[in-house]
């Protein structure tokens, strides 16, 4: 990552002029089953330009509105309370179903917090669902995600999903086992089999929702930034949003080029992956050994 930065280039993001944050954005719109991506500085942002584009473009814009999310998740405990000063909406939380053993939601938790579009003027028609994943260290199921966010499509609802951690939901799931159909012709453990796989969950999440952040600091790595992707109309909007905060950067070859490093060497070169190798097999010496987990 330090000698990406020796030889990264240093032109205006402002502009779409930057070539190395142009690439990346690229490469990551298109890994997370997007059309288009744009850098910006923090997860929080990402989020947070997700859910004002997304509430300004419903055909139904403007307060009242609410979003439906996990009260874990960052976007409703860990952004100061944004999602109302910044987009005038009204968070309801939802949680997994008591007793039901689970750590993540599904749609039976969903349904019956939704408000959708009546006359009854004494409720905030919900116009956006955020999901997140991994949250608090459980992985959202891609069955999950799918009945969720099907639903919410039939019934004009947009959703968004909080992936700062969805390497880590990818790398731990094909760990275990999981191929995102993929086959393994190049060998169960070979490098162009397992990258295939890590290409393959990332997409099968991401192209699900409207919307998507990554981060690529906490478990990639790298110094700081997300990505937020979606379609071309959506982030064009949330790229005018970004500036209008003062989120509009310069030389971001200086951010593009260790993210591309992470990406690359800590996802796709397997780190990440084995990281996830090691931890099973340390929870499995301290469980032979009387330990809980």
């Amino acid at each position: 990552m330090l000698h990406s930065l020796t030889y990264t280039t240093l032109l205006d993001d402002v502009l779409h002029a930057d070539p190395t944050t142009n690439a990346l954005e690229t490469q990551l719109a298109s890994l997370l089953g997007h059309v288009s991506a744009t850098l910006v500085s923090s997860g929080t942002m990402g989020n947070q330009l997700a859910a004002r584009v997304h509430l300004s473009q419903h055909p139904s814009a403007g307060p009242p509105h609410s979003i439906l999310a996990d009260p874990r998740s960052h976007i409703m405990h860990y952004e100061a309370g944004s999602i109302c000063s910044l987009s005038g909406a009204f968070p309801i939380a939802v949680s997994p179903a008591p007793g039901s053993g689970r750590d993540y939601l599904t749609l039976a938790d969903i349904l019956p917090h939704v408000a959708l579009g009546s006359d009854d003027e004494h409720v905030a028609p919900t116009r956006l669902i955020c999901l997140e994943n991994t949250i608090h260290g459980a992985i959202l199921p891609l069955e999950a995600c799918r009945e969720i966010t099907g639903w919410a499509r039939a019934h004009g609802i947009r959703t968004h999903l909080d992936g700062a951690r969805l390497w880590e939901a990818v790398a731990a799931l094909v760990a275990r086992g999981e191929t995102f159909g993929v086959g393994d012709g190049g060998g169960a453990d070979g490098p162009a089999s397992l990258r295939a796989k890590l290409e393959a969950g990332l997409g099968a999440y991401g192209a699900l929702f409207d919307s998507v952040t990554v981060c690529f600091s906490k478990g990639l790595g790298a110094p700081l930034g997300s990505m937020l992707a979606g379609s071309h109309p959506f982030v064009k909007h949330a790229r005018h949003v970004r500036k209008s905060w003062g989120g509009g950067m310069r030389q971001t070859g200086l951010l593009s080029a260790p993210a591309a490093v992470a990406v690359r060497d800590t996802f796709f070169g397997a780190q990440l992956s084995r990281s996830h190798q090691v931890a099973a097999r340390v929870g499995r010496m301290w469980a032979e050994r009387g330990g809980r987990l």
